[in-house]
């Protein structure tokens, strides 16, 4: 049984591992109405952003530390191979909320939109900042996280496998076995088979149902362009 984790671990690595969607089109490049602009220019060597995000408004942070750490497989004490989550680390430094606008140094920036719906889901893009103003329009990065279904298909195919290989073996006795009577060898042959039927519908079942309710991630999208006149009305187009 021990020796059937680290292909059921395979499999279930595969079939968790988000489905990409197509990436959405980048939005138009309209300027952004602003309710309030600063009345100041902005300081030498600092650029002026207005960012906007397309469908609801986002929390718009600079993002001055980042790391994302990839799942890994690690050994366990009982010498079992064991997954391990990935997971992000991001510090970041709370700019506005979007429609808004900010003044920021000349170079490159990463930027963190967090929906004020939705505290758990961020999406980031990177922009280079210039004297003068420019417009960043976000369409947010979208991933759903796997369904129950997931589980009952894991649990599926966790006790589909080893009933699947089971079935085989008694097969495979009930075939080559040394038996006195050829109805005993019938018999074991049978219930191989009962046993190898209900394990590979167990197990084709259980990946099935992993890959279909699988979570989906779609990467954002950002449009900026150069502002030669900041609009600065109450409505966002």
């Amino acid at each position: 049984m021990r020796q059937l984790f680290p292909p059921l671990t395979l499999v279930a690595v595969a079939a968790c591992t988000p489905r990409e969607l197509e990436p959405p089109r980048a939005p138009p490049a309209v300027a952004p109405e602003i309710p309030s602009l600063p009345a100041e220019p902005p300081p030498p060597r600092h650029g002026r952003v207005l960012f906007a995000t397309e469908g609801e408004p986002a929390l718009v942070s600079h993002v001055d530390a980042y790391e994302k750490i990839a799942p890994r497989y690690e050994t366990s004490s009982s010498g079992e191979l064991v997954l391990v989550a990935g997971s992000e680390k991001v510090d970041a430094t709370p700019l506005c909320v979007t429609p808004c606008a900010a003044d920021l140094p000349v170079g490159a920036h990463r930027f963190a939109f967090t929906p004020t719906t939705s505290k758990d889901q961020k999406s980031m893009a990177t922009v280079g900042v210039s004297e003068g103003t420019i417009a960043v329009r976000h369409v947010m990065e979208q991933s759903r996280p796997m369904g129950p279904a997931w589980l009952l298909g894991f649990a599926g195919a966790f006790f589909g496998a080893p009933l699947t290989l089971g079935g085989v073996s008694v097969v495979a006795m009930g075939t080559f076995g040394d038996f006195d009577r050829e109805k005993d060898a019938r018999s074991m042959q049978v219930l191989g088979a009962v046993t190898l039927g209900i394990g590979a519908a167990l197990l084709t079942t259980g990946v099935l149902a992993m890959n279909a309710h699988r979570g989906t991630h779609r990467e954002g999208a950002t449009t900026t362009f150069p502002v030669r006149t900041p609009p600065s009305t109450a409505l966002l187009r």
